[in-house]
């Protein structure tokens, strides 16, 4: 795998060459040296499930911060090393995760069923997904 890369301050009217992208993209995860647990959560949709895991991470006595964005985003977060784990215990459909678990696979992490050992598959008939947690491999 070649990995995943962030490349930040490019706008849609420039067009970076393949070197410039080189030189100037970093290779996912980064160290954040962020304290505690950072999880991305869902304010708008968190269920009493997402509350119960967030509030089971704080009962291990490390500090939870929370941060909220769209899915896909939430999956890169996770996978850049901002932040730590996204569980998601409400309905998303395959186009929500699909890019955003692509991009985490290459830098080191994997969106898995809730079990947190099984990766969610795609083309189901049903396209929704499970209930699913991100976290590094």
């Amino acid at each position: 795998s070649v990995g995943a890369f962030k490349l930040a301050g490019i706008d849609s009217g420039y067009q970076p060459s393949m070197d410039e992208i080189r030189e100037k993209a970093v290779r996912l995860p980064m160290s954040m040296g962020h304290q505690g647990v950072v999880v991305v959560a869902s304010r708008s949709h968190q269920t009493e499930e997402t509350t119960a895991f967030i509030e089971n991470l704080r009962k291990q006595g490390q500090p939870v911060t929370l941060i909220s964005s769209g899915s896909s985003l939430k999956i890169c977060l996770v996978a850049e090393g901002t932040a730590d784990v996204y569980p998601r215990f409400a309905p998303t459909m395959e186009w929500d995760t699909a890019a955003g678990h692509a991009i985490a696979r290459a830098a080191g992490c994997d969106v898995y069923h809730i079990d947190g050992k099984t990766s969610l598959k795609y083309n189901k008939e049903d396209l929704h997904n499970p209930w699913f947690i991100v976290k590094p491999i």
